[in-house]
């Protein structure tokens, strides 16, 4: 079975907000160095308006700031994976990430391709089947997801036919 789309600027957002849901070394990673510069900032912003006199209060500033930013976190990190996709779609290879491409099972496993790449995907290597409100999520046991927006079905009834021949191809013991 076969489905044909074309990329939007929203689904390599959804790309890069996957990866940091799913990836436990791009969210340490991100948390820990995002984290670690709202604590400075805090810390400095209070030590500078404190007549350049370090104390407890600026190390508190400095958690509160941690805090605030890591709540806030997901909308930020949004924001500027919109920013950042804008400008990436302006480049010679960011052109080719927003060519239509085919999403196709087939008997070893997802094969998605378009003028740009041809990738095949076995089926072993996905771990789970996850249906979001825009789209079909594909988690992968090296930690990346495989994302094809719910658009790219002509009906609700393709979708079905995809889940389940999707889901027919198993591994013995596997969790889809």
């Amino acid at each position: 079975m076969e489905i044909r789309y074309e990329p939007s600027l929203q689904d390599l957002v959804e790309s890069g907000l996957e990866a940091f849901r799913t990836n436990k070394v791009i969210r340490r990673n991100t948390m820990v160095s995002n984290g670690l510069c709202a604590f400075l900032f805090g810390a400095l912003l209070y030590y500078s308006f404190d007549d350049f006199n370090f104390s407890l209060a600026c190390l508190l500033c400095g958690a509160v700031a941690c805090v605030l930013y890591l709540l806030f976190l997901p909308k930020t990190l949004s924001f500027f994976l919109r920013r950042r996709s804008k400008k990436f779609v302006g480049t010679p290879a960011g052109k080719t990430s927003l060519t239509p491409r085919t999403v196709c099972l087939n008997s070893k496993g997802v094969r998605i391709y378009s003028d740009g790449f041809d990738k095949l995907y076995p089926y072993a290597n996905i771990v789970e089947i996850r249906l979001k409100k825009d789209y079909l999520i594909l988690p992968l046991k090296d930690g990346t997801s495989l994302i094809v927006p719910l658009r790219a079905f002509e009906s609700p009834q393709q979708q079905e036919q995809f889940l389940a021949e999707l889901r027919s191809h198993r591994p013995a013991g596997g969790s889809l």
